[in-house]
């Protein structure tokens, strides 16, 4: 499973995040079609940036048109 990989690479890699949404809906159980994955990750700098190698090193990228370092930055998330 494509989540398992993840989520696995992640707990690797100490990343403080939760499911949200559709797949945390079926994580629990509840029949539901979704394929989209949202998580909700800390904003600790350093849990941020293992968390965007993480994602980059995985070919995974924002699916907004923003820059994926702009993560990174507490101002421009602030404008986000």
């Amino acid at each position: 499973m494509l989540y398992e990989e993840l989520f696995a690479k992640l707990a690797e890699a100490r990343i403080r995040y939760v499911v949200v949404g559709g797949v945390a809906l079926v994580l629990h159980g509840v029949v539901r079609f979704t394929a989209g994955l949202d998580l909700l990750v800390a904003l600790e700098e350093e849990n941020l940036r293992s968390f965007v190698a993480a994602m980059t090193a995985r070919a995974y990228r924002p699916k907004l048109p923003v820059k994926v370092d702009d993560l990174l930055d507490p101002r421009i998330r602030a404008r986000w």
